[in-house]
C-alpha cells in the first residue's frame, strides 16, 4: 500500500494499490488491524509534520543577494582580524618561554 500527495502537499493523502495484508480462503487477517492503522497513523504524522515545516520555511524572511555578501564580507574580516590577534599573542608568548627557559 503506498500514498498519494496531491497538491503539492497540500494535506490530502490517500490510499492506494493493494492492502498489506490480504485476506485468505482460511480467515487471514484484515486490512484494518491495528499495526496497520498505526503504521497509517505514523506515516499521515510524518506528513503532516513536514507539510507543517514547508509552510513555516514559507514564512521566514530570508536575507537578499546584497544582505549575504555584505555579512560574508564582515566575517572574513573579522576572522583575519582575530587571526592576526592570536597570532601575535603566541608570537610574544613564545619569545617569553624561550627567554625564561633561556
Amino acid at each position: 500500500m503506498s500514498y498519494e500527495l496531491n497538491n503539492y502537499f497540500g494535506g490530502e493523502c490517500r490510499l492506494i494499490g493493494k492492502p498489506l495484508v490480504s485476506k485468505t480462503r482460511t480467515g487471514g487477517s484484515s486490512p484494518s488491524t491495528p499495526e496497520l492503522k498505526k503504521d497509517i497513523n505514523m506515516i499521515h504524522k510524518a506528513i503532516q509534520f513536514v507539510n507543517e515545516a514547508i509552510e513555516e520555511l514559507k514564512k521566514v524572511s530570508w536575507l537578499g543577494r546584497k544582505e549575504v555578501i555584505a555579512s560574508t564580507i564582515v566575517i572574513s574580516i573579522l576572522i583575519i582580524i582575530f587571526a592576526i590577534f592570536v597570532g601575535i599573542i603566541d608570537l610574544i608568548l613564545s619569545i617569553i618561554i624561550k627567554w625564561l627557559l633561556g
